[in-house]
């Protein structure tokens, strides 16, 4: 392996869950045992560190307030060119694809002659194969 544990890699050597090219990696890394050490460390010191409280049950409602009150003096953005441009041509394009495709687009619906004096089911076998 010619790169370093990703961070990934690091949590699972802490976890012993690592696989065993990493394992190989690791063993002979001096970096990277010195990363799972100290991240090791840092674990160790969070553990051992004072309680911290929950805080108080007003808080969620309070911040979920101050979040909603920045928020809403942002202003929202309208569609970039691009989407006021793309959608019409998408539609037209869908709508000019349905109506060119197919045969049923190409027969004349009726039975006997249409309004022109041609017969509708004569000009179907003709030319709407």
């Amino acid at each position: 392996m010619n790169s370093h544990l990703a961070p990934r890699h690091i949590v699972e050597a802490i976890d012993g869950t690592l696989a065993p090219a990493e394992e190989i990696h690791l063993r002979g890394c001096d970096a990277c045992r010195a990363e799972v050490d100290l991240v090791r460390a840092i674990l160790k010191d969070a553990e051992s560190a004072a309680p911290v409280p929950d805080p108080s049950p007003l808080f969620w409602d309070h911040f979920s307030e101050r979040v909603r009150e920045a928020t809403s003096a942002v202003p929202v953005a309208g569609p970039s060119w691009w989407e006021r441009w793309s959608r019409p041509v998408a539609l037209a394009g869908a709508r000019w694809g349905r109506v060119g495709s197919g045969r049923q687009s190409h027969r004349r619906v009726g039975l006997g002659r249409d309004d022109e004096g041609r017969d509708a089911e004569g000009w179907n076998r003709r030319y709407a194969h």
